[in-house]
């Protein structure tokens, strides 16, 4: 008579190391994607921080460029300043 054992077949174990693999691999894939999901959003909020800067400031160095052309071509003609264009 054949000789049972209690042990698994060795293909068996195979299969459990590959699952018990495919399973941790698995996980380290869904971290990873946590991690770059969490970075996008860390930086679509530093994108609307920057914007929103230079939206609040855009009037404002709008403004200033204003002066400084009209200083240049009306208040200073021919010199130095008023050449650069």
């Amino acid at each position: 008579m054949a000789e049972s054992s209690s042990e698994p077949a060795a293909g068996a174990v195979d299969q459990d190391a590959e699952i018990r693999d495919l399973r941790r691999e698995i996980g380290e894939l869904r971290e990873l994607l946590i991690g770059m999901k969490r970075s996008t959003d860390n930086m679509d909020s530093h994108i609307g921080f920057i914007m929103g800067a230079y939206d609040r400031y855009s009037n404002a160095l709008e403004f200033v460029r204003e002066i400084f052309l009209t200083i240049r071509t009306r208040l200073l003609p021919g010199s130095e300043v008023g050449a650069l264009e």
